[in-house]
């Protein structure tokens, strides 16, 4: 698994923050493993903060964003929608194939 963090603006760098999005990447590099390279920008925007979650792999291009007044808030919630696009993205994928084999199978009718 690939993971950058880049701190934009007037963000203060922070390793627990580092430390927390690499872990969460770490988790949805296990559950969905197409998933291979995480890209994590932290920037703020008067007084909210703005995340943008970029998710690269096998066949995977997507990108989720979050704006909060407390970091803690954004990340979570960018995280939360890149987590509900790869699921989304997962779950079509297996179902596609197993509704092919149905069909061949006669187990739909066409």
């Amino acid at each position: 698994m690939s993971f950058r963090i880049r701190f934009q603006g007037d963000v203060p760098h922070s390793r627990q923050v580092g430390a927390e999005c690499e872990g969460i990447c770490a988790q949805l590099s296990a559950g969905f493993p197409e998933a291979s390279s995480f890209e994590v920008s932290l920037g703020r925007t008067g007084v909210q903060f703005d995340v943008h979650v970029h998710v690269t792999g096998r066949h995977v291009s997507l990108a989720a964003k979050a704006r909060q007044r407390v970091l803690g808030e954004a990340l979570h919630a960018a995280f939360a929608r890149a987590e509900r696009q790869l699921r989304k993205r997962h779950d079509k994928q297996i179902y596609v194939r197993r509704r092919e084999v149905q069909r061949q199978t006669g187990w739909i009718a066409q």
